[in-house]
Order: C-alpha cells, then structure tokens, then sequence
C-alpha cells in the first residue's frame, strides 16, 4: 500500500523539507466540543535547531501557525476499504484530515525528537472564562434555542441552532460557574445534540448546535465529488474491532410532564408523556421542567429518548488507514456479525501515521435513525391508542351514567305512582 502524508504551513505545503524524518502523526477528529489535535513527531538527529533554524537551514513552525494534515494513496485501489467498481481506483486518493492551530514544539533526547503539538480551534480566554446566571421567562417555558442563541451571542461567536429546539422549552436554566462552552455542550447533550464550532472562510468562528450525524449537511461542507457523507466499512479492511451492548443503562423510558386549562372550567389539568420499555424492572427518568402542550413535551421526551438510545451500543472499530473516516459520518457495516447493528455514527476518528504503516481508530454510538424513528413511531401510536382507550371509557362511563339515572328515575315514578293509588 502506497500511502503519503502532506504537511502544510499557513497554505506552504513543507513536506518535502521533513522527507523522511517523520516519525509519525497522530490527527484527531471528534464529534462536538471536545478537542479535535495533531501530534507530529520528527526525527531532529543532527538537524536540531538552533534558533528556530537548523543547519539545514529549514525553518520549523511557531506557535500560532496554521498546519494542514492530508493523508491518502497514490492510488485509491491501494485503500483495502475501496470499493472495487469505482471507475476512480488509479487515481490519487486522498482528503484534509484537519486544520489545526499550532499549540507549542518540544524537543527531546535520547533519540532526537521534536514534537509539535497542534489544536483544532484557537481558543481565546472568552471560551474559558466562568459565569453564572438564569435564563427564565414569567410563567416559564423558554426555548433551548433562545438560551443557546443568548449564549453563542455573548461569546461574540455566530449561532447556527437547529429549528426544532424552538419546541423544546424549559421552565428555567441555571448556568452555574461554568464556561460558555461547557454550559452549551452540557445543555446540547442533555437532550441528544451536539456542538460543534467551524470557522468561515473570514476565520471567524460558528458554532451549530444539531443532533449527530447533521454537520456536514448542516453546513453544506459535503464535497460530493470528493466526500460522501455515508462510508462502508468491509471486513478486510478490519484489524480489530469491540462491540458491547450496555446492560446496566440506568433508564430505559422517559416521562415529560405537562400542564393544559380546561376550556370549561379554566381549571389547569396535569399530565404527562411516556416513552420506553415497560415493565417490573424497567425505570422512568422524569424530565425536571413542565410543559404548557402535549406537544411540546412529547417532542422533549423523544429527544431524550434518541440520546438514551444511542447509550445502550458502542463500538470500537480499527482498520487499515482511510482519510475519508471523520466525525459525525454515517458508518455502515457489511458483512459483520448479524447481532451488531449496521448503522452508527462516527463519534471520533484517530489517524495514526507512521513508518510502521497508516491505520484509523474510530469509536462509534449507536444512531440507526429508522430503527429509531420505528421506535417512537411506536411509541406514538401506543400514546395514540391509550388516548382512543381513554376516550371510549369515557363515553362508557357517562352513557353507564344515563342508564344508571334513567333507572333510579324510573323507580321514582314507580314509587311516586304506588304512593298515590
């Protein structure tokens, strides 16, 4: 296999200044906030520097500078995960793994070494800074999007919220000595969505706030001539791979509460929407806020359900390096074990690169979003006919009423007729 690697400093591809005194990369690239990273080692041996410039004259990077990591083959048969009908085998193939802002360079003996460290996105004090404060609306129900657009905002940052967090309301939220981005990703995730902070072509930055496995489609960054946003993985190209199903989920069911007026007698009445599994040992997590719709807490309670779905699956999967694999693709897999699922979502993608050869960790979460969808279609339609049940008993109970009132008034005039012969 003919793979390569391609080192750029702000836009300067220097590649050929290290040749083959790489000793390895390790590129990262992880699903929301967490911390996408490079690490790139070079073997210094008699080029070490000295004032930022070696004998042989090469400057190394600085603090600061951008770097660029590409991966790839010189053809893209050589990729064991390739899909042998494609019309493109005997050309080049290869993607930006990353862009990353350069953290701080180490150098260290025995051997010579120098490490650079590099980080995806500059963060500045703003992102780190800790604030605390309530976001609340008189009679409650504020919107996840109207507290996350405040946030994003505040941070001098552009928000790109998905629309339907407009239906999630809370009565309240507490920011409590926290970053902003701490606060976001924490709320983000609590109801199954995830945050993820791009920069524009301007460098400033945007932060989406989505469910997985929507960025790439959220931000139109899906190249289709050169990426697809869902990837195969095929048995020969597996090195080794771990799939667990997690017994000792805490909650296998969501219940949201709400609150209507009955249009007759204004009176507020109190009830609630549950979704999961049934049964002796099954448990209920209860959502803290109450909703003014049934709408509206349904909609909380199927997001909750999508995240404590995807908890109950892991998979931890290495093959033979392929750039393409990043976070919050869509990864299927052919011919595996019919008890794993097919469908997962890329949750972190590591390329490791180094003289030994060039392999891809990737850990995934469970994101079958039909299988999901067929759940809470379920789901509904279970809510649907305790309604219809409810409704019938109902009509039951006051046409037993009728009956039970003709009756009684029957025994009336049959009394009242007998007292008066």
């Amino acid at each position: 296999m003919k793979h390569f690697y391609k080192l750029y400093i702000n836009g300067l591809d220097i590649t050929q200044k290290f040749g083959n005194r790489l000793l390895s990369i390790t590129a990262i690239d992880s699903i929301g906030m967490e911390n996408d990273n490079a690490d790139i080692s070079i073997d210094n041996g008699e080029y070490y520097s000295v004032d930022n410039v070696t004998k042989q004259g090469i400057v190394y990077p600085s603090p600061g500078d951008l770097i660029e990591v590409e991966l790839g083959y010189l053809k893209a048969s050589d990729l064991v995960n390739f899909d042998a009908t494609d019309a493109t085998a005997n050309a080049p193939l290869s993607r930006i793994i990353g862009e990353y802002i350069l953290d701080k360079i180490a150098v260290s003996y025995p051997p010579h070494v120098l490490k650079i460290t590099a980080k995806k996105l500059p963060y500045d004090s703003s992102t780190k800074n800790t604030f605390s404060r309530v976001w609340e609306k008189e009679g409650g129900n504020v919107s996840l999007y109207e507290i996350m657009t405040d946030v994003i905002k505040s941070m001098g940052r552009t928000p790109k919220i998905a629309e339907e967090l407009k239906n999630i309301v809370v009565d309240y939220a507490i920011q409590q000595n926290q970053s902003d981005m701490t606060f976001l990703a924490m709320l983000a995730s609590s109801y199954g969505y995830t945050c993820k902070i791009e920069a524009d072509s301007d460098l400033k930055e945007i932060i989406y706030v989505m469910l997985p496995a929507t960025t790439y489609s959220f931000t139109n960054k899906v190249d289709l001539k050169q990426d697809v946003f869902s990837l195969k993985v095929r048995m020969p190209s597996v090195i080794s791979y771990n799939y667990e199903e997690n017994p000792k989920a805490k909650f296998t069911g969501i219940v949201a509460k709400y609150e209507t007026t009955d249009t007759k007698t204004k009176a507020r009445i109190s009830s609630n929407v549950k979704i999961g599994e049934v049964g002796k040992d099954k448990i209920f997590y209860t959502l803290p806020s109450s909703y003014d719709s049934e709408g509206k807490a349904r909609s909380a309670a199927e997001s909750f359900y999508r995240k404590l779905l995807r908890e109950t699956k892991l998979l931890n999967i290495s093959i033979y390096g392929d750039p393409r694999f990043k976070a919050e693709r869509i990864l299927t897999l052919d011919n595996f074990p019919t008890q794993i699922p097919k469908e997962w979502i890329i949750k972190k993608a590591t390329h490791r690169y180094s003289g030994q050869g060039y392999y891809t960790d990737i850990e995934a979460e469970y994101s079958n979003d039909k299988e999901i969808e067929e759940l809470l279609k379920k789901e509904r339609e279970k809510i649907k006919e305790k309604k219809e049940l409810t409704k019938k008993n109902k009509k039951n109970r006051a046409k037993n009423g009728i009956n039970l009132l003709t009756s009684e008034q029957k025994a009336v005039n049959n009394s009242f007729s007998i007292t008066n012969k």
